[in-house]
């Protein structure tokens, strides 16, 4: 969880870090 309330999920299985914002919207995904 950063300062303005997003969290971050690491999914390993799928290679991947998820964003999301305080109200559980997904906003970002990274990938490799």
């Amino acid at each position: 969880m950063d300062e303005d309330n997003n969290v971050y999920v690491a999914d390993e299985f799928n290679n991947r870090i998820q964003k999301f914002d305080n109200n559980g919207n997904h906003s970002r995904i990274w990938t490799r």
